[in-house]
């Protein structure tokens, strides 16, 4: 996303928030990403994006520094490379019903991707748990307000419901904790 002074001041929020890290083996680079829906990611390596969609629901320096500390713990617990190891053996177990095909296959995979998509989902939130906790704890070590985050989870869920047309609905194959949980 082309604002240069806004992915500056992300980046200065970024290096804040590195700065309570013991330790560091990444390159963190923090972006802006022209994307609507109100959303942070991170993808392995360092790479912190931040949503145009995320910025006009921000009220504080703080949101912003919790939704970016919970990001940068998901890059430092490698929660990505955990969950993508997690889903090598139920990939295996559908390799023989992928093979046979048609009906047959779905029947053999079906129970599979099922329990494969909610040992996932349950093992994903656990990540999510962890991320929010440890976020906050790294967002208060470099100043910021860590309660702050449940304001910000709670807007960008409502803003989700407004854009879908739908409320959040707790699902035991969602990846994310139910946000009145994770608020609490």
């Amino acid at each position: 996303y082309g604002h240069e002074a806004t992915n500056e001041y992300i980046e200065q929020i970024g290096k804040r928030l590195l700065a309570e890290l013991t330790q560091n083996p990444y390159k963190f680079e923090f972006h802006i990403v022209n994307m609507a829906e109100p959303n942070a990611f991170a993808l392995p390596g360092g790479h912190i994006y931040v949503s145009r969609g995320l910025l006009p629901l921000v009220n504080s320096e703080d949101e912003l520094a919790c939704v970016m500390g919970h990001e940068v713990v998901h890059v430092m617990e490698r929660h990505s490379v955990a969950r993508m190891k997690k889903g090598i053996l139920p990939a295996i177990l559908q390799l023989p019903g992928n093979l046979i095909g048609g009906s047959v296959g779905g029947a053999i995979n079906t129970p599979i991707s099922f329990f494969s998509d909610l040992g996932l989902a349950n093992y994903s939130r656990g990540q999510e748990k962890d991320a929010d906790r440890i976020g906050a704890r790294i967002s208060a070590g470099a100043g910021y307000d860590p309660t702050t985050l449940a304001e910000i989870l709670s807007r960008m869920t409502q803003e989700v419901e407004v854009l879908t047309g739908k409320e959040e609905k707790k699902s035991y194959l969602s990846d994310h904790p139910f946000t009145p949980k994770r608020v609490e």
